[in-house]
């Protein structure tokens, strides 16, 4: 799973350099193991790759690249209180080279801003969709001007897959019943059943 996210990220780089990215958990272990993979992919990379070819410096003394390392910031609610959250996020916003933020999916719940995010990742499905929903809801909020694309990893064959059906079958039967044309239906049914049972009156019965 950190594999394919580190993947997409790779890609989305080669079309955007200085794209900026998010990535939600429901468990903090995860985002420090992410983080933990981002660091030694650094440090795997420098021998090979720098942030301007030597060959390129002689021709072009004024370009600027988006170095190939990442430079990703943990938020952590329990760690400093909301002062070292707000200044974990400052930079995220304003610091170009800072370009990941690793948060837990109840952190979305303390009313953060992440529009400078251009890709959003969600390692596990969680529980209730409403908590998924207000988890991206922090990359679209007011202010957003770029296109958000949002992903959601699951383990195939695990109950990861089975929760999303359950979550389907929720979301399916929620907007059933909450469709006035099925129970209008239901009721012009009754109303044709009642005219049917209704006495005669003599003036029908005359005809």
């Amino acid at each position: 799973r950190f594999d394919a996210v580190l993947d997409d990220i790779l890609l989305v780089r080669k079309e955007d350099p200085f794209a900026k990215f998010v990535i939600f958990s429901q468990h903090i272990d995860s985002l420090r193991a992410m983080k933990a993979m981002f660091e030694q992919y650094n440090q795997e990379s420098s021998a090979s790759q720098s942030w301007m070819d030597i060959s390129e410096t002689s021709t072009s003394n004024t370009r600027s690249e988006k170095p190939s390392s990442f430079n990703p910031v943990l938020v952590d609610l329990s760690a400093g209180g909301s002062k070292t959250v707000e200044v974990s996020l400052s930079r995220f916003t304003n610091d170009p080279h800072c370009d990941i933020a690793l948060l837990t999916t109840g952190a979305s719940a303390a009313g953060l801003t992440l529009c400078a995010a251009r890709v959003c990742y969600m390692l596990e499905p969680t529980i209730k969709a409403a908590e998924e929903a207000q988890a991206l809801g922090r990359v679209h909020r007011i202010g957003q001007t770029n296109s958000v694309r949002c992903v959601i990893f699951y383990a195939k064959d695990t109950y990861e897959e089975r929760l999303l059906a359950l979550r389907k079958q929720k979301k399916d039967l929620t907007e059933l019943l909450a469709d006035p044309r099925h129970f209008e239906e239901e009721d012009d049914e009754d109303e044709d059943e009642d005219e049917d049972d209704a006495p005669m009156t003599a003036a029908q019965a005359r005809r």
